[in-house]
């Protein structure tokens, strides 16, 4: 069987079939394969169009039932916070103060009062000042011990960055850090 390709307008630039012998001599009856063909294609096309309308209503759907559920969430929250103080709700330096005291992540705090992130994070430095809450940062983080441990078992710069899943810059970084000279490539 031959293969018949012509352009086409729209959405297709080409379409290809296979065709009997008879076919090819015959014009009409070429044409009229073609035609069918191009039916079925505009056949699948609306059925594609009606499948993406219903996605797109049920993802408007979903997106308005997410909201709700944030929004009864916030409301919650504050119903919680009166509760807690005595009917009383507080201003929102004030909730930041308490939620930041409660252990809450900068995230939920965000969350629960609509601040913005640069308002919670100047709240809660003063906050700290204020209290003076010190957070102890650690003197070496565990990935510098694990590039050491690396380091001191003789592997190379690949197994280390394998083992300990970070950039070879940044492995390359912490041995130029602690006065390591880089370990020679294993030649393959």
């Amino acid at each position: 069987m031959p293969l018949i390709t012509y352009k086409g307008n729209g959405q297709y630039k080409e379409l290809a079939i296979f065709a009997d012998e008879d076919l090819i001599n015959n014009k009409i009856a070429l044409l009229t394969e073609i035609a069918k063909s191009n039916k079925q294609l505009n056949e699948i096309n609306g059925r594609l169009n009606e499948i993406k309308a219903e996605y797109d209503k049920e993802k408007a759907v979903n997106d308005r039932l997410v909201a709700m559920r944030k929004e009864l969430y916030k409301r919650e929250k504050a119903e919680e916070l009166k509760y807690g103080n005595d009917g009383k709700l507080l201003c929102k330096k004030a909730q930041i103060e308490l939620c930041f005291s409660q252990g809450k992540s900068y995230e939920e705090i965000a969350l629960l009062t609509e601040a913005t992130p640069t308002y919670i994070y100047k709240v809660i430095s003063n906050y700290k000042k204020k209290n003076k809450i010190t957070i102890e940062k650690p003197t070496q983080s565990e990935l510098e011990e694990t590039i050491k441990l690396g380091y001191h078992s003789r592997m190379s710069i690949e197994e280390i960055v394998a083992l300990a899943k970070v950039s070879r810059q940044y492995v390359y970084k912490i041995l130029k850090k602690n006065n390591m000279p880089y370990p020679a490539r294993k030649k393959k």
